[in-house]
Parts: structure tokens; sequence; C-alpha cells
């Protein structure tokens, strides 16, 4: 049994070493949502405020670039996302940070900015003519910057940052019919560690249309997709309790141009 697992994963490696390398960069831009709840207590997160109910407005022009590349089976990819939520509202509980507190049903001027960076290792481990799919581990950076302010006292602002490092388990999900490519990419990581907890999903699926090829190495290809990431963050600073449990969610269209 062990001598035919090794025989498999040579052919694996033999099968996708016959295909050049290849690289490419892709631009996408979209509307990004935002909904799920926030708490923010001294002593421990009892209440918490909705998305919708703090005013956070979607995010109509969200970037996010990724560098993708991929080789003998292996497939590398770098993707950076942020968004940034605004808007006026009404915080449903009180909200307390660093001795900055906000009671309940007060009218509140509300901000949420979500910045993310990952980078995956992938390797296909059902290479077909049709279908290629891989599994890895990535790396990456979930960063919280909150700012929550009293309308009628702007002096009364409380703020909140937080930066999670984090590894993950990630897979990709690959098929490839004449100029059209679907895919599929996920990343999943839950863990707990003294006072923190994270539980991570970011799925991103997409179907690209190459419309430059032949002229040399270079190609080109137009990109629609849709990308769902859900953060559930929580973490204690010393002086209160953060309990976030968000979704981002929101399709695009990009371009991509590679070798």
């Amino acid at each position: 049994m062990r001598l035919n697992m090794v025989k498999y994963f040579l052919l694996i490696a033999l099968a996708a070493g016959c295909s050049a390398p290849r690289v490419w960069t892709t631009q996408r831009i979209g509307p990004v949502a935002v909904s799920g709840d926030l708490a923010i207590n001294i002593g421990g997160a009892t209440g918490s405020t909705s998305a919708e109910r703090l005013g956070l407005e979607d995010d109509d022009t969200a970037w996010s670039p990724r560098l993708d590349f991929d080789f003998a089976g292996l497939h590398i990819n770098l993707n950076q996302f942020g968004s940034e939520h605004s808007g006026t509202g009404v915080a449903d509980a009180t909200i307390s940070i660093d001795g900055i507190v906000i009671p309940a049903t007060t009218p509140v001027r509300s901000s949420l900015d979500l910045d993310m960076t990952t980078a995956a290792l992938t390797f296909d481990f059902i290479p077909t003519s049709l279908v290629d799919v891989g599994i890895g581990l990535g790396v990456g950076t979930i960063e919280y910057d909150i700012d929550i302010q009293d309308i009628g006292t702007p002096a009364n602002r409380a703020q909140s940052n937080e930066d999670s490092p984090m590894g993950f388990i990630a897979g990709r999900v690959a098929s490839e019919i004449g100029p059209i490519l679907i895919s599929g990419d996920v990343a999943w990581i839950e863990v707990e560690l003294d006072d923190d907890e994270l539980l991570f999903v970011d799925f991103d699926a997409a179907l690209a249309w190459t419309f430059l090829d032949g002229i040399g190495p270079v190609f080109g290809q137009l990109v629609v997709g849709y990308r769902i990431i859900q953060a559930e963050l929580e973490f204690d600073d010393g002086a209160s309790n953060v309990d976030a449990e968000l979704d981002f969610s929101g399709g695009y269209v990009g371009l991509s141009l590679g070798l």
C-alpha cells in the first residue's frame, strides 16, 4: 500500500511537471456588504449591536489584488483584501472601550475597516485534464479598526484596533474548458489562544474568460466572481472585551494579466 501511494504521488508530480510555469496578477474591484453583530463591553461582552443598526454601509469600491503562481502541481496565491464601512445609526447595547462609554440607544457615527493579507500554498493531489483539486496551508493577518462616536457628544468616541496573525488550511479547485476557467478557493481556521478566539472562513468563486492568448507568453483574462469572508474575533485588550461576528460578501469584476 505504501509503495502504491509513492507511485501515485510520483505520477502526479510527473504529470504536473509537463506544464510550463505560469505567473499572473489579478486586479479586482466590487461592492462589499457587511453584516453581523458587534459587542464591546467592560467585564465581558453581554449585549450586541448589529452592523445594520450601527449604520455601517456597503463599500462600493473595495479593491482586492492577488498574485498567483503555478508550477509542477504547486499553486501559490498571495491575496490582499480591504473594505471600509461607515454610516450613522444607533447603539443597541452599551459600548465601552478604554473607559469611553456609549450608552445603549445612543445615536452614533460608526466606521469599521477590515484589512486582510494572506499567502497560501496548495498541491494538486487530483490533477486531470478536466479538473484540478489542491489542498495546502496558508498564513496571514486580519485586522479590525472600529470607531464609534456619540453624535450628540463628539468627544465621546470609542475606538479599538486588533491585528491577529493566523495560519489556515487552504483548498483550491479549478476547471478549464476552452477559454473559460472556473475556480474556487477556500481558507479555514478556528483557534483559541489564552483570551483570544478566532474563526475565519474565506470562500472565493470566480469565472475567467481568456481574451488574450498566443501573443508570445502573455495572456489576459476578464474575471467575474463572488467572495464571502466570515470572521469571528473575540479578544480582551485588558480594559474591555471585544466580540465581533461579521460577514463580508460581494461580487467583483477584474482583469488578469500573466505569463
